[in-house]
């Protein structure tokens, strides 16, 4: 009886971050057998398996959601043949960050719904964004380049009177991150309500002249 163990014979390269492409050759495994690979526990997604004579010739994305450090990276097969190696998880910085648009730096807002509105990534439709409100408020998962703040019976996002700095950043479909944004400084000013009465006043003069003078030409018709 000839006995085989698994075993990975090369590894390139031996660290990555998430989503970046890793190549493995092994031999010693199952004949056409589907083959898992973790790193640190976390399974890569891609469909793989062994050549008939139970090689491995195979590549994949690190996982996302792989944490970063030295972790071991384990290959199994179907069959319960198994080889492991370690491997190091990168942290990743995408090269592009948003450049915010609007508000603007200095800008006066009269209401809390804000819209925000950045320049974004193109070429990747697995991009969103991550808009935050400095000490504040902060969303993720934004899937367009611009978000409004919303005021519902659910969920309420508007904002008080005060000075706020704005800052959004890209996240891949991997989790890799951009750099922040510059801090964008805008002001929430609503027109204090004394105002909205004086203006009510007004029109209510307004009208009730307008009704006098009707009255006045009509009578004297």
């Amino acid at each position: 009886n000839l006995t085989t163990k698994a075993r990975i014979e090369s590894l390139s390269p031996v660290e990555g971050a998430p989503g970046d492409s890793v190549s493995l050759t092994g031999s010693g495994f199952g004949g056409v057998k589907q083959l898992t690979v973790t790193v640190g526990g976390v399974a890569a997604t891609e469909n793989l398996q062994t050549q008939s004579n139970g090689n491995m010739v195979i590549s994949f994305r690190v996982p996302k959601g792989s944490t970063e450090g030295q972790r071991t990276l384990v290959v199994t097969d179907a069959g319960g043949a198994t080889a492991s190696v370690d491997f190091t998880v990168t942290k990743k910085t995408l090269s592009t960050a948003p450049l915010p648009i609007s508000p603007g730096n200095g800008t006066k807002l009269r209401s809390g719904e804000v819209a925000f509105k950045w320049q974004g990534a193109t070429g990747n439709t697995g991009y969103t964004y991550t808009l935050e409100i400095v000490d504040h408020w902060s969303k993720s998962g934004i899937t367009k380049s611009s978000y409004t703040l919303t005021d519902t019976e659910t969920v309420t996002e508007t904002l008080p009177q005060g000075t706020y700095y704005w800052r959004v950043k890209i996240v891949d479909d991997y989790g890799n991150e951009s750099a922040w944004s510059d801090s964008i400084e805008f002001r929430v000013s609503p027109i204090p309500t004394w105002v909205w009465v004086v203006v009510g006043v007004v029109v209510l003069i307004g009208l009730m002249v307008v009704a006098y003078r009707e009255t006045k030409f009509k009578v004297t018709e």
